[in-house]
């Protein structure tokens, strides 16, 4: 199973998504993706593994984060390369099994 996490989404993130799917990844063998901006993730990754990233972690890079504040439908339609975009597209596309947002529901929906 791959799971996709949406890297940029809630508050606290990327550190609250890092530090989940580290967690996560110490209990279950499946590959997680961590979607979103590639250097932000990367740091908060070295700060809650001190630089020994677990094997089933990667990252996909999207250069773009929807927030609360904007309109959802619009958000979506302009910003292709955000986590949230990339990681329902990715879905659809059969590249993870399952999508988890703390993001804009909105846009989610």
């Amino acid at each position: 199973m791959k799971i996709l996490l949406d890297g940029m989404g809630g508050d606290n993130a990327p550190d609250a998504v890092v530090e989940g799917a580290i967690l996560a990844a110490r209990e279950i063998e499946h590959e997680i993706v961590i979607i979103g901006d590639e250097e932000k993730i990367t740091e908060s990754l070295k700060k809650y593994t001190h630089g020994v990233q677990p094997e089933n972690i990667s990252i996909c890079h999207a250069s773009e984060v929807i927030t609360n504040n904007e309109s959802p439908a619009m958000a979506i339609r302009r910003k292709k390369d955000s986590s949230i975009v990339k990681g329902m597209k990715m879905l659809k596309e059969g590249e993870g099994d399952l999508f988890i947002s703390a993001g804009s529901t909105g846009a989610l929906l």
